[in-house]
């Protein structure tokens, strides 16, 4: 992130002559200030043939899933919609609120290499984000040094066909929907859990008497990998417990399969398990299916 504190930081390991080359790769567009900032500073620390490439990289947004981003994860509260409405709240802070905003959904399309229909209702803060963006969108697609727009990343014909519609709204039209917490499984997970970027952090539980000391919490990653999470997530609660039912019942069908297959021929827990998947392929078909099942069966457990 180019902010003034990171560039002094890399102004620091210049003048130390740190590292023999340097590539530095922004999120963001780095200001000509800042940049002006970094030159000196290799000019000084005599290392401006080291510096290889400077990038900005157009990448102030968090994809969470395939169709779902947020602008911001830290520091929400200098975006958020308390903070446009608040009635203390200036133009300087509404014109950064907004210049965020128009920045995080232009690296969105520089990086899907698309260019938008933009639509929105007229008189606040979402039209002052749509009119802004579209001005940026213009000027990029107008300056000829700029490739973000051109090239292989998007054919011409693009720019007629297939674009996307993008609708900026104010939460004004629509206060409750904030307000409801729906019984679903991502919702409650949400709401009840502590989930920050699709990752869930679950305290372990001591006993009352305190005597043993507090276990590490434990964290899990709800990602696209993740099959019960994708089947199920939108899933009223009542459902995914029986579907949390369902699933043990055939998890542990299944490892009573795999303990019979081991019995039968003889194998026991305390052998090594690449002997016995080993031994096992030699044998049938059905065997060795089931000793390479049993990493999924641990994972499902």
């Amino acid at each position: 992130m180019p902010t003034r504190e990171n560039i002094a930081k890399i102004c620091q390991d210049c003048r130390a002559q740190l590292y023999d080359s340097y590539y530095f790769n922004f999120t963001t567009p780095i200001s000509r200030t800042l940049l002006e900032d970094l030159a000196k500073a290799a000019l000084e620390a005599n290392c401006v043939a080291q510096i290889s490439k400077v990038f900005d990289q157009y990448l102030n947004f968090i994809s969470l899933e395939e169709d779902f981003f947020v602008i911001r994860h830290r520091h929400t509260e200098e975006i958020s919609y308390h903070a446009l409405s608040r009635t203390d709240s200036l133009d300087t802070d509404i014109q950064n609120i907004c210049e965020t905003v128009v920045e995080s959904l232009f690296s969105v399309f520089v990086t899907t290499g698309t260019i938008p229909i933009i639509r929105c209702p007229r008189g606040n803060a979402a039209e002052m984000v749509a009119v802004a963006l579209d001005k940026k969108l213009r000027d990029n697609l107008r300056d000829p040094r700029s490739g973000m727009f051109s090239g292989d990343s998007m054919p011409v014909a693009q720019l007629s066909f297939s674009r996307p519609l993008l609708v900026i709204l104010d939460r004004n039209i629509d206060l409750a929907t904030p307000l409801h917490h729906t019984w679903t499984y991502q919702a409650l997970a949400h709401d009840v859990l502590e989930m920050q970027l699709n990752r869930v952090t679950l305290p372990q539980a001591t006993e009352e008497s305190g005597a043993s000391p507090q276990e590490p919490e434990k964290t899990y990653d709800l990602l696209v990998s993740d099959r019960f999470w994708q089947t199920h997530r939108g899933s009223p609660f009542p459902e995914v417990a029986d579907a949390v039912e369902s699933e043990v019942k055939d998890y542990k069908a299944s490892e009573e399969e795999v303990m019979r297959l081991k019995s039968v021929m003889g194998v026991s827990d305390e052998d090594d398990p690449d002997m016995v998947s080993g031994a096992l392929t030699d044998r049938t078909a059905k065997l060795s299916s089931a000793i390479s099942s049993l990493p999924e069966l641990m994972e499902r457990k």
